[in-house]
């Protein structure tokens, strides 16, 4: 997530004094969801370092300042301004165009950025000075070399650009009068003799500084008294931005503080499905300077990018952090999806209590693939038995059960990574080792009640034939082997009262003979009758 400030250096010529008293109401819920995002991966030091994360919009003087940046904390720092197209009130504290005369600015990234007077020359205001100051995300470590950067951009209706613009580290112990001057001398600054005088383009400032330990927090600003600032006078501009205030005023905005052996990071060696993209690299973030490659071809910039690549590719990105360059790799292999579609196949989806349950996932690639079963079968909270394609449980008692998988491929064979999961019910009846019971008498009156001659084979049993006869010996109904010949589910009669032909039959008695094999094998035969009654 890329966050730019503007920091607007306008003098207000204490226009908004009036605003200076600050009211620390905070919105916790905003500031929580914004966190969660900068702190993600960050490698930038400075904290909302484009001015983004606002807690309120319609302020001036910072008396709801971009989160965490404010003045000096220890006291000073004047009123600056934070310019952002959110603020409706103050079209003086707009984005792009703003200020008294006016001025015109575009973000360097972003939609924000902060504005402040650095210098101001009128008779009955001296010395004048304002600053910002952003509290790190951590500590600097003792000893260890950073690069500290910002961007700055002269406001258009200023009459001066100043020279040495600094960037001071400290623990957060800086402070001045009201609108007063810090002579400190600051850690990184400008160039001497180069006048900061472009308000087109956004102006780069760096530098490298070894901590001590101590540093917690950032201050922006001219460390200069009135008499020590070196400055130019700026040359009228042309309509509508002719008339000129006697400051020196800034725009500031992309600060960061980076480690300086911090290394080039492409991204890790990734398998691709054929059609997809992904990000390599960091996570977009102010202050990282890289450049991507692809086949010698500049792609990109920043600290990483979305790709989709038709074939495997090998990208590069250069990294430069304050003159230091490193170089990473990362290597995309591009390859199809895989079209199966993984199934749980079961011996049989009726078992017995203390039956056991033989499944195999079928439709699933034969390299990289790994398994999650999770079955209730057994117990009464899913429980993972299997990290295999084949599972076997022991069921217990009667009732229906699910049985899943969760298939995971990490795309080391021929087909790209992918998830699946396949569930399946599995029947373990109570009919179980119960003999067979056939009904004597049914009443076909369509009433719904005892229509039909029903009766089901229990589990375990195989039925092989039905016949029913008239009382004169005619074949009126069957079942016969042709019809449940081989791997036949048929394990339910249902004869409603018509013959095979789909003659109505008559009220009486009627004869039957069903063959079928138990569960030891054996062919046994049952011999009886049924009353039929309208």
């Amino acid at each position: 997530m890329v966050l730019t400030i503007y920091i607007k250096l306008s003098s207000l010529n204490k226009r908004f004094i009036i605003f200076k008293q600050k009211t620390r109401t905070i919105t916790l819920s905003f500031a929580f969801c914004f966190l969660s995002l900068i702190n993600l991966a960050q490698v930038n030091y400075v904290q909302n370092p484009s001015f983004e994360i606002l807690d309120s919009c319609n302020y001036a003087n910072f008396i709801h300042p971009p989160r965490f940046w404010d003045t000096l904390r220890a006291g000073g720092g004047g009123g600056p301004e934070i310019n952002s197209p959110c603020n409706t009130l103050l079209p003086i504290l707009q984005v792009p165009v703003n200020g008294f005369r006016p001025s015109f600015q575009l973000p360097k990234s972003g939609t924000n950025y902060c504005v402040y007077t650095n210098y101001i020359s009128t008779p009955s205001i001296n010395e004048e000075r304002e600053y910002i100051q952003n509290e790190l995300r951590s500590k600097l470590i003792s000893g260890k070399s950073y690069c500290v950067k910002l961007y700055i951009s002269l406001v258009n209706e200023s009459k001066f650009a100043i020279t040495e613009f600094g960037a001071y580290l400290d623990n957060g112990s800086i402070s001045t009068p009201r609108y007063g001057t810090s002579t400190l001398t600051p850690q990184i600054k400008s160039p001497v003799g180069v006048f900061l005088n472009d308000t087109v383009n956004w102006t780069e400032i760096k530098g490298i500084y070894i901590a001590n330990g101590s540093e917690k927090y950032l201050t922006l600003g001219n460390f200069k008294t009135n008499a020590t600032t070196s400055l130019v006078t700026m040359a009228a501009p042309p309509p509508p931005f002719s008339i000129q205030r006697n400051v020196a005023d800034y725009y500031v905005d992309d600060v960061s503080i980076i480690e300086l052996d911090l290394k080039a990071f492409a991204g890790r060696d990734t398998v691709l499905c054929s059609g997809d993209s992904v990000f390599i690299g960091r996570p977009l973030e102010t202050g990282l300077e890289c450049v991507w490659f692809n086949n010698s071809t500049q792609i990109a910039t920043g600290g990483g990018l979305y790709v989709k690549p038709v074939t495997s590719q090998n990208y590069i990105v250069d990294q430069d952090v304050c003159g230091i360059i490193t170089k990473d790799t990362v290597f995309v292999q591009v390859k199809p999806k895989f079209a199966g579609a993984p199934q749980i196949q079961s011996s049989s989806l009726v078992l017995c209590p203390n039956d056991t349950a033989n499944l195999i996932v079928i439709n699933i690639p034969t390299t990289g693939t790994s398994y999650n079963w999770q079955s209730n079968l057994s117990l009464n909270s899913y429980t993972n038995i299997s990290t295999q394609a084949k599972m076997s449980n022991t069921v217990i008692s009667a009732g229906f059960y699910d049985i899943s998988v969760s298939i995971t491929n990490n795309g080391s064979g021929s087909f790209c990574p992918f998830n699946n999961r396949d569930t399946l019910k599995i029947e373990v009846s109570d009919t179980c080792f119960k003999e067979l019971i056939v009904p004597n008498i049914f009443t076909p009156n369509s009433d719904k009640v005892n229509d039909v001659w029903r009766f089901k084979m229990p589990v375990g049993i195989t039925l092989n034939s039905v016949y029913v006869y008239n009382r004169w010996g005619a074949l009126i109904y069957s079942m016969n082997e042709d019809l449940l010949k081989g791997d036949s589910k048929i394990n339910t009669i249902n004869w409603d009262g018509h013959t095979t032909s789909g003659e109505v039959c008559g009220d009486g008695v009627y004869f039957y003979v069903i063959k079928y094999k138990n569960k030891e094998n054996e062919i046994k035969i049952i011999y009886g009758n049924v009353s039929l009654i309208r």
